[in-house]
């Protein structure tokens, strides 16, 4: 099993590319008003309000580089039209 930590992106670019791999193609933000975004932008990650659903790999992490070991657990992709 994996070790993982809370991710939160270190600036506007990187949270721009995980939202972008993650909540704009998920079902949770069909309406933009998915909760899990939202609570990510109202707390800090240190914070209990802070999605736990939105990690990083520790196992797998490269140096410069986290938004490859970055997810969000609760991802369920739309289906393309």
């Amino acid at each position: 099993m994996s070790t993982t930590k809370p991710y939160c992106p270190s600036n506007g670019t990187e949270g721009y590319l995980f939202m972008e791999r993650f909540c704009w193609k998920c079902v949770k933000d069909e309406g933009q008003d998915c909760p899990i975004l939202l609570a990510s932008w109202i707390f800090d990650v240190t914070e209990d309000g802070y999605p736990s659903e939105w990690v990083m790999d520790m196992d797998e992490v490269i140096e410069f580089a986290p938004p490859r070991t970055a997810q969000c657990t609760a991802f369920v992709g739309r289906m393309e039209t």
